[in-house]
Parts: C-alpha cells; structure tokens; sequence
C-alpha cells in the first residue's frame, strides 16, 4: 500500500501529516506508525497526525506518538494540521477555524505574520506539589501539575538549565508513581524575566526530550500563572525556538510557526 504524506515542524517538534479523504480510510495499525516514525528506518518524526476535513470550517486531527499509541492533543501538532490544511485546500485561511481532536475543539487562525495560533484547554486546575517528594538531584523552586489535554509535571528549576540532564530526570519522573498508570510529560523551567520563559520538556510517547511541546510550554505558563505572576502574554523560548502563550477573551493561545519541509510517498505492508 502507498500512502501520501507530508513532513513538518512545528519549532523543532516534527511530524508526519497524511489526510484522510472521503474515499477511503487510513488504516495504519501501532506497528505501521512505529516504523513511519522511526528516524533510522522510516520518515522519522516525534509523531503522526492523521486529519479529515470535517465542514468548511473545521477538521478534525487524530494524534499517534511515535511509539505508535494514541494521545488527545498535541499543542505543536495543531499548528501543524492548520497549516497542512491550508496547504491541502480542507480550510479557507482567510478567517479562524476549528481542529477537533480528542481533547475538545480547538480554535486557530493564521496570524499576520505567519505564526499559527490555536487555542489550548486547561483540563482541570494546576495542583501544586511538594517537590521533596520526587527526591531530586537538582535544585527546583518548586513543583505542579496540569492537564493541558495531555498530563504535564512543570518543575520550576533554580539554575541554568543547560546544567539539567533532561532525559535522565525526566525519565526518572515521567514513570514516578505519583503519576501512575498514565505517567506524565515533564517540563523544566527557568524564569528570566517576569515575561519570558525557558522550557525543556521530556514527553511520554516519544520517552525523550523533544526540541518543543506545545501542550507543555502551555503547562508551564499556567504554573507560572499560578504560582508566580498573572501576566497575560508570555514569550517561552524552547530549543527549537521561540512561542507565545497569551489569554484573550478569557480563552488561552499558544502561537508560533509551523513549516513543511518535505512531502512524499510511503510504501507498506498492510
């Protein structure tokens, strides 16, 4: 079987984007997605994105880790269905849109200059914990939790976080049984300014640092919210670049870009 696809990113956080047209089904089991991902044998990618125009306004984006299982939402991933969805004529560009994932319907809209902006839901309050509890070999100011469609640990860390071996603490807490059974994302963050953050994330599904989370990045400005300053607009910058988090209209943004950088033909087994 031969599918069509297109290869993105959205600031670093890469994906594999097909469409599923009204003539047929895509039928890709977890081992298929496994192996498209893979960054030896396959597409490579931290993830696929399988999306379907639903009406003139709205799409729908079904979301696979590259471990090939399922997740709700994936905050970069939205961006980059909208932009595969204009590329591929499913929306009009001209005016805001919604993609439904598993999380809710999420509004987006193509900014003037040409960041993509969709809207990210807080699925219940940023609970705070004591991070003594996690035994830690870094220094953190402290600790929280929130669902931003998917589970996230934001851990606000004291020094540079380049110092921060991600993969290693990460790891060790996205399998803390706290978390249990789902586990966690888990973010690391620094404050440099009342406005402007430094987040590294280790995601659960891909169980490695990736250059950005969406979902996460959003986590983290609602801890910071929370626990530190209500600042509407935030500028966070991620190893794959740079994002915003904004509230407008009591409803929360994360805006930022998205790129296709190759499009082809995958061939496999069904």
């Amino acid at each position: 079987m031969m599918i069509d696809f297109a290869k993105m990113q959205s600031t670093g956080n890469d994906f594999i984007l097909v469409e599923c047209k009204q003539d047929h089904s895509i039928q890709l089991s977890e081992m298929h997605i496994k192996k498209m991902c893979d960054r030896r044998f396959g597409i490579g990618a931290d993830g696929l994105i399988i999306t379907a125009r639903e009406d003139v306004d709205r799409i729908s984006m079904n979301y696979f880790n590259s471990d090939g299982k399922p997740a709700a939402v994936c905050g970069n991933g939205l961006r980059a269905a909208a932009l595969f969805a204009k590329v591929m004529g499913m929306i009009k560009a001209s005016a805001s849109f919604f993609i439904t994932a598993g999380d809710g319907d999420h509004e987006a809209l193509f900014e003037d200059n040409g960041d993509i902006r969709v809207q990210i839901f807080l699925k219940s309050e940023v609970v705070q914990i004591n991070e003594k509890i996690f035994n830690l070999s870094i220094p953190v100011e402290s600790a929280a939790f929130a669902d931003t469609g998917v589970p996230h640990l934001v851990l606000n860390v004291k020094n540079d976080l380049e110092s921060v071996n991600v993969n290693q603490v990460g790891k060790m807490l996205r399998f803390h049984s706290y978390f249990e059974p789902e586990g966690t994302n888990v973010n690391f963050v620094r404050v440099f300014s009342p406005q402007k953050l430094y987040v590294r994330t280790y995601e659960r599904g891909i169980e490695d640092e990736t250059y950005s989370c969406g979902t996460g990045v959003v986590a983290s400005a609602f801890s910071y919210w929370k626990s530190i300053s209500d600042t509407p607009d935030i500028d966070i910058l991620v190893k794959g670049g740079r994002l915003k988090v904004f509230k407008k209209n009591e409803k929360t943004f994360l805006s930022g870009p998205s790129a296709i950088v190759f499009s082809g033909h995958y061939f496999y087994e069904q």
